[in-house]
């Protein structure tokens, strides 16, 4: 299924909902952060936000796990 750029961004698939824009704002962002300060696209500055994200990794790492391996019953709540 071919879709247009457009329709990515503005979230036109409802399957896909809002996640283009957002992501596209975010890069954005990031690209001007980079150009404009010298202190954003460092080794150490990568480093603080992969360790301040650590345990948000780790619980959708375990979470994945639990859905992959099918020990996810959503039938119990009907």
């Amino acid at each position: 299924m071919h879709r247009s750029l457009f329709n990515i961004l503005s979230g036109r698939n409802t399957r896909q909902g809002l996640w283009g824009l957002p992501l596209l704002v975010a890069l954005l962002i990031s690209l001007w952060l980079t150009v404009e300060t010298t202190q954003f696209a460092t080794a150490e500055n990568l480093f603080n936000l992969v360790a301040q994200a650590m345990p948000l990794i780790i619980a959708a790492i375990g979470q994945l796990v639990v859905v992959l391996i099918g020990g996810l019953d959503l039938s119990v709540g009907s």
